[in-house]
């Protein structure tokens, strides 16, 4: 049975071939996506793939060591922010300047690193690709392939939703009811 997953591959892998220089036939499924697509090239292809498809790619992250110095440079500056106020005699203005020296700064970190924006999480092969290509787009490429989604990609969609509220992707299983999902 041919499913949207499978298209969604097949179109992708012939779409971004000539991206990656290389053959269709090449790109397979279980391939890792470090092999053809380098951290230094991700975001050159992740906006080549999303002109070319008309997709939207799942998101590239920092690497874990830059986003905790981001948020710590953040903190910082925030904390910083509080005890000049207070030092200088500002005791209500402490707060108020704490929090918007934190958001200021994390806000700044975010633009200025978006360069740096490469890791993926949870997706390390063309297949896993392209099962969350047809979880963020599952409307688009229902009407681009004329299918129905199959009940594992009705629940990646649903495991992609939950995670981007906040739940643990490690309990995000078939059989888990919705209700236990939500509780984490």
């Amino acid at each position: 049975m041919v499913t949207l997953t499978d298209c969604t591959f097949a179109w992708m892998r012939r779409e971004l071939a000539p991206v990656l220089r290389v053959r269709e036939e090449y790109i397979q499924s279980e391939m890792p996506l470090s092999w053809l697509i380098p951290a230094e090239r991700r975001r050159e292809v992740w906006q080549t793939g999303e002109q070319r498809l008309g997709l939207q790619f799942p998101t590239l992250e920092l690497p874990t060591k830059m986003r905790r110095t981001g948020w710590y440079t953040s903190l910082l500056w925030g904390v910083r922010s509080a005890v000049l106020a207070l030092c200088f005699g500002a005791n209500w203005f402490a707060l108020p300047l704490g929090l918007a020296s934190f958001v200021g700064w994390a806000v700044l970190y975010r633009l200025v690193t978006t360069p740096w924006r490469t890791e993926l999480t949870r997706i390390e092969t063309f297949g896993d690709l392209s099962r969350a290509l047809v979880a963020r787009n599952l409307p688009k490429c229902r009407e681009l392939f004329g299918l129905q989604p199959t009940r594992e990609e009705i629940v990646a969609v649903v495991a992609m939703i939950l995670e981007d509220v906040g739940a643990d992707p490690d309990r995000i299983k078939l059989e888990t009811p919705l209700v236990q999902l939500i509780e984490c």
